[in-house]
């Protein structure tokens, strides 16, 4: 892949539920029941991140919770210029599935 310099806010793939649902399965089936299958982020937060000064997009990092060895997801607003908002919000600790997964669907099940 060509390296970015410059974000324009118009960045990532829509794909289809069977792209994204083939994508989940790996995952499962790679960690079993050893990891969480998702995070959910409440709206309001991540427009915190999008509309912090410069902020053309977010950024999402891995993590691990070294106390559960859960992975996590870790948010940060990223500027034009491909650098992180390290100033501003940074956001984890969404609420994970399981325990709050929604309906059974093709992406969880």
């Amino acid at each position: 892949m060509d390296s970015i310099t410059k974000f324009t806010g118009k960045e990532g793939t829509f794909i289809t539920l069977d792209q994204g649902a083939a994508l989940t399965k790996n995952f499962r089936d790679e960690v079993g029941d050893t990891q969480n299958k998702a995070y959910f982020f409440g709206k309001n937060k991540l427009n915190d991140l999008i509309n912090e000064e410069g902020s053309m997009g977010i950024r999402v990092y891995f993590g691990m919770d070294k106390t559960t060895g859960k992975y996590n997801l870790v948010l940060v607003g990223a500027l034009g210029n491909t650098s992180d908002i390290t100033t501003g919000y940074i956001l984890d600790v969404g609420v994970p599935c399981p325990t709050c997964c929604g309906n059974p669907n093709s992406l969880n099940s």
